[in-house]
């Protein structure tokens, strides 16, 4: 009897996981509106073999958001055949409803897309390629740009070397011309080779600066080892480390000798500012315990709290 009532109620189970299943799948008419929606914006540039680029993000996005509904609609069983009726712009720039299939639908967003794409893409090659017009005057005039600005130059540059390289994928020419600072106007090829210049010049900079703070560093790993030399190069090598009482640690003599480092900062945020001690305790170059921390309210931490 038992097995018999398990056996009716794992068919009840599994009939109403089913019907579940079932009622979770949109109707066809919800299917069918998320293709219609996007698919009217992009018929309005179904005659367009360039799309402005003010309006090139917004059709790439609708073309896409049209092909993933197409796609959802088919993989849902509706036939590929089933129309749609979308809105077209006549002459007289009325509007003119036609039936199209869904893989029709899918063509036409798709071919759209591909144009949106190559607008889109030339569009954020002009703005990569802006952003890194800044630097080749401050380079080629000997300015100091080591540094944060270094970092900032190379990064430029290699975004813009991706984003001419990605609208040149897209279809844009070489030839095909941007606007960059100052209203200059630059060909991609041009803009391109200008990056590069930066990326050379910027990275050849930014190894310079990297070399230079590890030689500050050098003389201080030459007299530390184990947990005093592994704290100093994984947190407390750009840090002012000071002693018992305050005092600040200036040689590699003195960080190799010292039982005591601390690091100090103030916060003021808040309503009044808070100060902070972080201490660590060594014994030789090994650490003893755990960091010890230490708070309280004013524009200096104490001497005492160096301890």
């Amino acid at each position: 009897m038992f097995r018999k009532i398990s056996v009716a109620a794992l068919l009840c189970v599994s009939l109403f996981a089913a019907r579940a299943g079932m009622t979770q799948q949109p109707p066809v008419s919800v299917l069918l509106e998320n293709v219609r929606e996007p698919a009217n914006y992009v018929a309005k540039f179904i005659k367009d073999t360039e799309i402005r680029p003010a309006y090139a993000d917004a059709a790439f996005e609708r073309a896409r958001q049209a092909i993933e509904a197409v796609d959802r609609a088919l993989a849902a069983g509706v036939p590929a055949e089933r129309t749609v009726d979308i809105e077209f712009e006549g002459e007289h720039y009325d509007t003119i409803k036609k039936p199209m299939t869904l893989v029709e639908i899918r063509a036409m967003c798709e071919r759209v897309g591909r144009v949106a794409g190559k607008d889109a893409s030339l569009k954020d090659a002009a703005q990569a390629a802006t952003n890194a017009s800044y630097w080749p005057g401050k380079i080629s005039q000997g300015e100091d740009f080591s540094g944060p600005n270094a970092r900032v130059a190379a990064d430029a540059a290699n975004e813009c070397i991706s984003a001419i390289d990605k609208a040149l994928a897209s279809g844009n020419l070489e030839s095909t011309r941007i606007e960059v600072l100052n209203n200059n106007k630059l060909t991609l090829s041009e803009a391109r080779e200008m990056c590069v210049y930066v990326r050379a010049k910027a990275t050849k900079q930014v190894s310079a600066d990297v070399a230079s703070e590890e030689a500050e560093y050098e003389p201080f790993r030459k007299v530390l080892s184990g947990d005093k030399l592994n704290l100093y190069n994984d947190r407390l090598k750009k840090y002012k480390l000071y002693g018992a009482g305050g005092k600040v640690l200036k040689t590699p003599e003195a960080y190799r000798d010292s039982p005591l480092w601390c690091t100090t900062g103030v916060d003021r945020e808040g309503i009044v500012p808070v100060w902070s001690v972080d201490c660590w305790h060594f014994k030789g170059m090994k650490m003893v315990g755990s960091v010890e921390s230490r708070t309280g309210t004013g524009d200096e931490a104490p001497s005492s709290a160096f301890r």
